[in-house]
């Protein structure tokens, strides 16, 4: 085996410690690749909870069962405007 980084990489691969897909720079940039024990905690508390401020504060409404068309650009990674129609009726019937 060389004597190289990649010779490194290759041995670590084989030996199991690593797999072919460990991000190596992410692994020198320092960061935590890993979540603490209370962080853990906290997402499986935050998975738990059924609370949902948005229905409480009454500031969202729940439209899923509309059709709505998207009007984010054909390159956007988050599809997040859209617009739909709701016929509400006419003023003959009350509904202005």
């Amino acid at each position: 085996r060389k004597r190289t980084a990649q010779g490194a990489f290759d041995l670590l691969v084989d030996m199991g410690v690593w797999d072919r897909h460990v991000d190596t720079a992410l692994l020198r940039s320092g960061f935590p690749v890993r979540f603490l024990e209370s962080e853990l905690e906290i997402s499986k508390e935050a998975e738990r909870n059924e609370h949902d401020p948005d229905a409480v504060l009454g500031i969202r409404r729940d439209l899923r069962e509309q059709k709505v068309y998207t009007v984010d650009s054909a390159s956007t990674l988050d599809i997040d405007d859209g617009i739909a129609v709701e016929v509400l009726g006419d003023k003959s019937d009350g509904g202005g």
